[in-house]
């Protein structure tokens, strides 16, 4: 998982400097790295997930959309649906897992 979330934020940086797409597609390659970060202050973020095909899903998506951004044959305008498509799944993936953990964090404290 780390590995991949190396790979992500490396890809974005490409995009960041090879496409000139602005600082906002770094936060594709962050978003993992803010999430650890969360977990330091809220202790619930930390707690284990279930196994999803969601979370795998979406992590290939933005290694194919990163991917495919980069390559010279993408217009730079296809460049930016590529990273927003991307930026959207995992802001999605990662929304549902901190909704998640926080309700099963409330619903342990009433047991």
């Amino acid at each position: 998982m780390e590995l991949d979330a190396l790979l992500i934020l490396l890809l974005c940086a490409g995009l960041l400097r090879l496409e000139s797409l602005g600082l906002w597609v770094l936060l594709i390659g962050a978003m993992r790295y803010l999430f650890i970060a969360a977990s330091w202050q809220f202790s619930w973020l930390s707690k284990p997930l279930f196994a999803s095909f969601r979370r795998k899903a979406v992590c290939v998506w933005q290694v194919v959309a990163l991917l495919l951004a980069l390559t010279p044959l993408t217009s730079h305008f296809l460049a930016s649906l590529l990273a927003i498509s991307a930026l959207i799944s995992l802001t999605y993936s990662f929304g549902f897992d901190v909704w998640w953990l926080y309700r099963k964090s409330k619903h342990s404290k009433q047991n």
